[in-house]
């Protein structure tokens, strides 16, 4: 009989720590300098306080771009989001990219659409 080779396949590099690192956030981060106490990152959540017994993602976010100033970077890889509760400060800036059909659906919910299509001709 033949023999059996297992081939493991890589694992996929999906977290924002894989994708955002070495794409433009790196040139950001470089720009702002001091990764002791800055924090430049993105596709990870923010929220006030640690959500202990609340329905999952009930009062998180999920910002293209995140950039805090003056932080702790090891209690953001910790809680593997932003907490402001624990940081002290919202981030200095985010940034979140919207399609225009989605800011379209939800801005006029509830109007049939009709503003909608209205604002977009």
């Amino acid at each position: 009989m033949g023999t059996v080779q297992t081939i493991v396949a890589p694992p996929v590099l999906t977290s924002a720590r894989h994708l955002h690192e070495p794409g433009n956030t790196h040139h950001l981060a470089q720009h702002f300098g001091n990764p002791g106490s800055n924090l430049v990152s993105a596709e990870r959540y923010i929220t006030m306080m640690p959500e202990r017994g609340l329905p999952s993602g009930l009062f998180r976010r999920f910002p293209d771009l995140l950039i805090a100033l003056g932080v702790d970077p090891a209690a953001y890889e910790a809680s593997n989001g932003y907490v402001i509760g624990e940081q002290g400060k919202p981030p200095d800036f985010v940034l979140e990219i919207a399609a225009r059909k989605l800011y379209d659906e939800r801005s006029h919910a509830g109007t049939g659409g009709q503003d909608a299509e209205a604002g977009a001709a």
